[in-house]
């Protein structure tokens, strides 16, 4: 699942058929809840920006690799910070008080699962690994990571 900037409109949601497939209605609405944070929190416009960045205007390699690992970096914490979102919003829905808990930690254990699955290393570049994020929610939930 996927959010970016889609004019006219203010963002376009992807979903995978294997997202639908394999996710259970919880997680897929954990992982909604994640992609909505990217969206409140303003993060297409700062992602716009590194990027413009990350295209080396000097001929120095160096300054262009400094660049990336830097932007490559606040993108992970974004991450984070929508992850933190996600358990926020989740727990403002009615039933279990600490639904965010429960939905973000089942669909970061199933996403730490899938790790094998070929294709995550260019994922990889822009997030912080499954186990990263679960570890990070984990003590948000007061649980013992």
């Amino acid at each position: 699942m996927a959010v970016g900037p889609h004019p006219p409109n203010k963002f376009g949601l992807t979903i995978t058929t294997g997202a639908l497939r394999s996710l259970a209605p919880s997680e897929l609405q954990a992982a909604l809840a994640h992609e909505l944070g990217h969206v409140q929190l303003g993060h297409f416009d700062s992602r716009a920006e590194r990027r413009q960045a990350e295209h080396p205007v000097a001929k120095a390699s160096d300054v262009h690799e400094e660049a990336l690992r830097s932007n490559r970096a606040y993108d992970r914490e974004e991450e984070f910070a929508a992850d933190r979102y996600a358990l926020e919003l989740l727990d403002r829905l009615p039933g279990d008080p600490k639904r965010g808990c429960t939905d973000m930690l089942l669909l970061l254990e199933h996403l730490d699962l899938e790790m094998t699955v070929p294709g995550w290393s260019t994922w990889l570049s822009t997030h912080p690994t499954p186990a990263a994020r679960l570890q990070a929610v984990q003590v948000a939930c007061g649980k013992a990571p």
